[in-house]
């Protein structure tokens, strides 16, 4: 995986939040260490987000007229390209900023690197965390090479899998347990003596609103591209 210059990061959206009209805005604390960021915008619009935050009524107006044609992108800072569209969600499921108003109170969409062997020289794997009310999951998960351009959209229910192989290493009581919440994830790339570059994937389970406690899991998976799909392999799990 590539690692990216923060110096570089803070440059370039920079460029990103001055330069006039446009196709998207980054959304601000999205910048992940490799270089990617969320962003958004109205697929197939260039606009002057700063001339549209200008005034309370100009920020106001843009709102409640384009609400629901706002999409979430995935962007590549390095190449400045829009590499995914997230969609909408009528509206209900899509985060940005403008003026001093932002969107998403219960909704947030982060982008991490992932470690995925097989991934190729000089690509980086990105994962997509969004973030509900309640919960969250593993959205997308993108391979990217910036020398060749190709990106590779990996299949979505990673997310069922990656769970199943790890709640698969819980005990019958850990399981029930596991079972009655809601589950947020998170996911960084780590390493391990003598196994190599791994995922340290941490799973919290819990009732919202209720007094009853828990249960968070800690897992170190290993993730393999094989003919475009993903094997995953759960080394180890810890429950408390």
């Amino acid at each position: 995986m590539r690692k990216y210059v923060l110096a570089s990061l803070v440059f370039l959206s920079g460029l990103n939040a001055f330069a006039g009209a446009r196709e998207f805005r980054i959304n601000r604390g999205s910048i992940s260490p490799d270089g990617y960021a969320i962003a958004w915008g109205i697929p197939g619009q260039q606009l002057d987000f700063e001339a549209l935050e200008a005034t309370e009524e100009s920020t106001e107006k843009f709102i409640n007229e384009n609400i629901d044609k706002v999409h979430n992108y995935v962007v590549d800072l390095e190449t400045n390209k829009i590499l995914l569209d997230l969609g909408n969600g009528d509206g209900e499921f899509v985060e940005f900023s403008l003026g001093g108003t932002h969107i998403g109170n219960h909704y947030h969409i982060d982008v991490k690197p992932m470690y995925i062997e097989g991934e190729g020289w000089n690509s980086d794997a990105v994962a997509i965390i969004e973030n509900t009310k309640w919960a969250n999951n593993l959205s997308h998960t993108l391979i990217v090479n910036r020398e060749s351009g190709v990106k590779v959209t990996l299949d979505a229910k990673i997310n069922d899998q990656l769970i199943a192989a790890i709640r698969a290493k819980l005990s019958k009581a850990q399981q029930e347990k596991f079972d009655k919440g809601a589950v947020n994830m998170t996911i960084e790339e780590t390493s391990l003596d003598k196994v190599g570059n791994v995922n340290l994937v941490t799973l919290e389970s819990y009732i919202p609103k209720s007094e009853e406690d828990g249960i968070v899991v800690k897992a170190y998976v290993k993730l393999v591209l094989k003919a475009g799909k993903i094997e995953i392999q759960a080394l180890s799990a810890r429950a408390k």
